[in-house]
């Protein structure tokens, strides 16, 4: 059986995730600040509108892959919920054949082995 993260490793994976997001968030504020300055006292002049515009492109870019990786990430953590409930949904309606899978690159494989001894559990209780 691969190695499965821990709920500590999750916790504080999920925790660096945050703090890096708050300072992507204070780093564009702070950007989109001095791009202001730039435009109110450098207006009229046509190199700080050329930095200017390869600067918006670039931050541009730089957040749609900030969007992608986050939609990965909690693809990664949500995605695997729905299929949860569906099973345990059975579970709890007297199904305990059924089992909990997950992909591979799922963050939650530890919990998802815990559910799925607790339903083995269960079938063995119910057998006696």
């Amino acid at each position: 059986m691969p190695e499965r993260r821990s709920f500590w490793k999750i916790t504080f994976t999920i925790q660096i995730f945050n703090f890096a997001l708050i300072v992507v968030t204070a780093l564009f504020i702070t950007i989109f600040f001095a791009l202001w300055k730039i435009v109110v006292e450098l207006q009229y002049s046509s190199v700080w509108q050329v930095y200017l515009v390869i600067l918006q492109v670039s931050l541009t870019g730089f957040f749609l892959v900030l969007l992608i990786f986050m939609f990965v990430i909690l693809n990664r953590i949500l995605g695997p919920i729905p299929r949860m409930e569906k099973v345990l949904e059975k579970v709890i309606n007297g199904d305990y054949s059924l089992r909990i899978t997950v992909r591979k690159k799922d963050i939650i494989h530890s919990f998802v082995d815990k559910l799925n001894k607790v339903i083995d559990l269960l079938e063995s209780k119910s057998k006696r």
